[in-house]
Formats: structure tokens, C-alpha cells, sequence
């Protein structure tokens, strides 16, 4: 099985050149006719778990059945609107429906190689380990796969005054830049 995972705004280029078979669409209410280049009707699904995390038995359910009868040798692309957390839990559960030889641990490893960015979605794991009855190997795989990508994360470090002069702001005092970073910083700390 190949398995790609895609944004809204690229779907069409990527589909074009992925050729599915079958298509998992995370939609939302704007996307209800969204179609996916090449994919029979019967060959895609679409569900509305959204960013919000409203995933249940009643959302998860089918879509795991789905990914259960997807063939073993089909082209699979899941898109979501950011490419990074719905689909990345879509393709992780693919890799668990259709390798489940392979430890859970290893499809992460195989996922974060591959797709680096994506972090899947910790309540669409849970549901899918509860309905897959993994018995919490699922979530404690997606623990450490959190954990090893914290410990690698290079530290960051920037200069307010370099970046202001670089981007050539006109009048603008190096230490209004300190505070105005120190703003933002704190702002996007309290988002995480």
C-alpha cells in the first residue's frame, strides 16, 4: 500500500501525480463536494472530524471499516485541510489495520521519517486504539513519539535588533522590537 497524506490547498497537484485509488477526505461544511481527482465515488470517504476534535465511535467507526476493506496494493490519500494531524491519524491507522505485524512504535518511526511535519490527532488515537483494541499501545506510542521529537528540537535563537535592520523597518527603535517580540512570544506560548 502507498499512502499519501495532503493539504487542501495542494490536493489537486498531489492527487495528480499520487494517481489513488481510494481517498479519505477530512471535510469540512465548506467541502461537502470537494472531489478527488481519479477516485471512483465508491472508492473515497468522507467524514467531518474536524480540527475541533469532535471524533466519537459514530465518526471513528466507519472510517476505520472503511481503511479495513481498502486493498492491500491501493494508491491511499488522506487529506485533511492542513495535511498535518487528521490525516496524519488516518494514515497511522491504515499502517495499523494493514501491517499490525509491525510494532506500533516502528509506524510512527516510519510516519515521522516520511512526513516529519504531522502529529497526529490525540483523540482520534485514543477512539482508534479503544475500537482496535490495542489496549493503550496506540496512545503510549504516540507519547513517545511526542517525547523523542521534543528532545530534538533544535534551540532557537534570534536577535530582535538583527531582525529588525534586516528586514530594513524605517524608524523603529531596537528596543520597541524586544518588546514587541517578548509580546508575541508570550502569546504564542499560552496558544501551546
Amino acid at each position: 500500500m502507498q499512502i499519501l497524506i495532503v493539504d487542501k490547498a495542494n490536493v489537486v497537484k498531489r492527487a495528480e501525480a499520487f494517481r489513488p485509488t481510494h481517498a479519505v477526505v477530512f471535510q469540512t461544511a465548506e467541502d461537502d463536494t470537494d472531489p478527488i481527482i481519479g477516485v471512483l465515488p465508491k472508492n473515497a470517504y468522507r467524514t467531518k472530524i474536524n480540527k475541533k476534535n469532535n471524533a466519537s465511535l459514530k465518526t471513528m467507526t466507519p472510517l476505520i471499516e472503511f481503511v479495513r476493506n481498502v486493498p492491500a496494493d491501493a494508491r491511499l490519500l488522506f487529506r485533511c485541510d492542513a495535511g498535518v494531524s487528521r490525516s496524519a491519524t488516518g494514515a497511522l491507522l491504515a499502517m495499523c489495520l494493514h501491517a499490525p505485524d509491525i510494532d506500533i512504535e516502528d509506524h510512527f518511526k516510519i510516519m515521522r521519517a516520511s512526513w516529519p511535519h504531522v502529529v497526529p490527532q490525540r483523540g482520534m488515537l485514543r477512539l482508534t486504539d479503544d475500537i482496535l483494541g490495542l489496549k493503550g499501545r496506540l496512545v503510549l506510542a504516540s507519547q513517545h513519539d511526542t517525547a523523542e521529537r521534543m528532545l530534538s528540537l533544535p534551540i532557537l535563537e534570534f536577535n530582535a535588533d538583527d531582525i529588525a535592520r534586516e528586514i530594513n523597518l524605517p524608524n523603529v527603535e531596537p528596543k520597541s522590537w524586544r518588546r514587541i517580540f517578548k509580546s508575541w512570544l508570550l502569546k504564542l506560548a499560552h496558544k501551546i
